[in-house]
């Protein structure tokens, strides 16, 4: 009887004590990204030892409150601290939304850049939770894990997405070039060959890209010119006090180092073809025809990027980032080359093919924060890609082309020597604006793109 009378005094005590607290929830949103969800927030009551952290939809919970008045302490590093007065009524449940908006003052020792990039698998995450369409990302965080070295590599590693060995071909869902559009920061870029219809993704190196994203369905912000998929390339942006990075790296093709590596006359090391100034009747005129020979055929790169913030007294902030590489590669491949429809065209047994290409990229992106409801980008691009290749094909006399054929009436015999240049020159230059009112949300962006597409220098001899 006891035991039975302690077990109602203790069951009515806890009733009694649960029902004078309380508990407090609520949502932390982060005003930069559009009121997006922010994880990992700091939630405080000041004068006791009660706090959290918010969750991954930016979420908190914090029980057993008893009835009083409270501050509650919301922080999170780069972001204005808000300090929020809270009633707290016995056996009633408080829910707040707290909006922290990212702070202007500069920080000496601490610098996230996760908080304001898409960068990392989670941002993205919660960027593909949030969009009104279906698409898939990958951010710079994960293609530098994976060791993605451009664009075309980081699409083919998200799911349905395939890549072409050997070329810039990319397939989404089996659906190749024709049905594919590729846009930068939501506007068109044009393509670096007349035969396609979308600019070549391995020229955009990892150092420009944020993220890449890909979406299968149509939404009312994507042209309407695709059936498989958009490719939509974010450029990289900065907001932090100030860095600067200088990277640099070698590398030696084996075959090609074994080999006397030649390449056409005229053509630079970095990719320029400088001889008479284009002059096609001088360079007619004074070329020999054999290609010349390079000393030492090594793969290098080069790279460097900075920026930095500047913080007005208005609340105004202006942030700049730039970055710019170089990179070469020196290939050489032997073996048969066949050229054929529905028939064989032409078949070289043996043939040699000497390749020299560069890529050099620079971009310069800057932000313009005027307040928290106007901001403005200008980005500009520029890729300067060459390929300089020399092939001799039907080496000794034994190639076969089915149009010499009907000529000569023999079916060996054929050899062709091939020398040729190629440029492509890209320039992007953006102009992006977001702007918040009351009840309405404004985005504008105008692009201008240009494309030269050189071939100054091309022989071809047959016998």
């Amino acid at each position: 009887m006891k035991q039975f009378l302690l077990t109602i005094l203790l069951f009515t005590v806890l009733q009694s004590v649960a029902q004078n607290t309380s508990t407090l929830s609520g949502t932390v949103l982060d005003k930069d990204y559009n009121n997006m969800p922010m994880p990992q927030a700091n939630i405080a009551i000041e004068g006791t030892t009660k706090g959290t952290t918010t969750d991954f939809d930016g979420l908190f919970n914090i029980t057993n409150l008893e009835a009083g008045n409270y501050v509650v302490k919301v922080s999170f590093i780069g972001y204005q601290t808000q300090s929020i007065p809270v009633s707290i009524i016995a056996g009633e449940d408080k829910v707040i939304e707290v909006i922290l908006e990212s702070s202007s003052a500069s920080l000496d020792e601490v610098v996230l850049q996760a908080s304001s990039k898409r960068e990392s698998e989670t941002a993205l995450l919660l960027d593909q939770k949030k969009a009104v369409e279906i698409k898939q990302s990958i951010g710079a965080d994960e293609l530098s894990r994976k060791g993605v070295s451009d664009a075309a590599g980081a699409v083919a590693k998200i799911s349905g997405v395939s890549k072409q060995e050997g070329s810039s071909n990319v397939y989404v869902r089996g659906l190749g070039d024709r049905y594919l559009n590729t846009t930068l920061n939501g506007l068109a870029l044009p393509s670096n060959d007349v035969n396609k219809k979308n600019i070549d993704l391995n020229l955009f190196a990892s150092d420009l890209i944020e993220n890449v994203s890909i979406s299968k369905a149509y939404s009312s912000k994507f042209y309407g010119d695709f059936a498989a998929g958009n490719i939509d390339i974010t450029s990289k942006n900065y907001k932090g006090n100030g860095f600067f990075n200088f990277t640099t790296g070698s590398g030696v093709n084996t075959r090609a180092a074994g080999q006397n590596f030649v390449r056409s006359e005229g053509s630079g090391y970095f990719g320029y073809y400088g001889r008479y100034d284009h002059n096609p009747f001088a360079i007619v005129l004074s070329h020999g025809v054999n290609p010349v020979n390079v000393n030492a055929p090594i793969n290098v790169n080069y790279g460097a990027s900075g920026g930095k913030s500047f913080d007005f007294e208005s609340g105004a902030r202006l942030s700049l980032f730039a970055t710019a590489s170089f990179e070469n590669d020196y290939e050489y491949r032997k073996g048969r080359v066949v050229d054929f429809s529905t028939i064989f065209n032409k078949i070289f047994p043996e043939a040699e093919e000497f390749s020299y290409s560069t890529t050099t990229t620079a971009m310069l992106n800057a932000s313009f924060k005027i307040n928290s409801n106007n901001k403005l980008q200008f980005n500009s691009m520029f890729i300067n890609s060459s390929t300089d290749e020399v092939g001799y094909y039907g080496i000794g006399g034994n190639g076969f082309n089915r149009d010499a054929q009907s000529l000569v009436n023999d079916e060996i015999g054929f050899y062709q020597q091939n020398i040729q240049f190629n440029q492509d020159l890209i320039y992007v230059n953006q102009l992006l604006g977001t702007h918040e009112f009351d009840n309405l949300e404004l985005d504008w962006a105008i692009g201008y793109n240009r494309v030269n597409a050189h071939e100054p220098d091309r022989k071809r001899f047959s016998f």
